[in-house]
């Protein structure tokens, strides 16, 4: 399962490179979105005192967010190897059922990044390309414990729990 769509957006950082070819740095990171997914059910679930079962639900995630510490190695004067750290939120509208609603999931995000040199006719200008995973935690996803039911039965909690991989590329242009 997972989402499918493309996200565009950018990277605004800063970072310093030291004498042993070291590279430590900062940046904040956000991206716009159409990734979607569709979950099935075989069993149903009612909702709320309507009791209307659901059996599909559907997410959108509109954006994505965040801010990280990047640690790195300069392999060569003109490619860099980092891996960075930080947390991430994003922002999804969820179909389920009769209701819909707009939820914020975030959690901690970790990946890797190579750097290229594009040209020597402008050495500031290079070639990103980025593997970052996210752990979006778990989040209630009728907003209260109980909300729900199984085929009519007692209270379920309905939450959601997921992870993130995102292969990214772009380029860069360096101050």
């Amino acid at each position: 399962l997972g989402l499918d769509g493309i996200q565009g957006g950018g990277w605004l950082g800063w970072g310093m490179k030291t004498a042993d070819d070291l590279y430590f740095g900062t940046e904040i990171s956000f991206a716009g979105s159409d990734e979607k997914i569709e979950l099935t059910s075989s069993q149903s679930l009612t909702e709320g005192a309507t009791a209307t079962p659901i059996t599909s639900a559907t997410a959108k995630r509109n954006w994505v967010g965040g801010g990280s510490i990047r640690v790195g190695y300069y392999v060569n004067k003109d490619t860099l190897f980092a891996l960075k750290g930080g947390v991430a939120i994003s922002s999804f509208d969820v179909d389920i059922g009769s209701s819909s609603e707009q939820y914020l999931a975030g959690g901690p995000q970790f990946g890797g990044s190579v750097e290229t040199r594009l040209s020597k006719i402008d050495p500031n200008l290079s070639l990103r390309m980025e593997f970052v995973y996210t752990d979006y935690l778990t989040a209630d996803f009728l907003a209260k414990d109980g909300q729900g039911s199984v085929n009519g039965g007692a209270g379920a909690d309905v939450e959601l729990t997921g992870h993130d991989s995102a292969g990214r590329i772009g380029v860069q242009y360096s101050f």
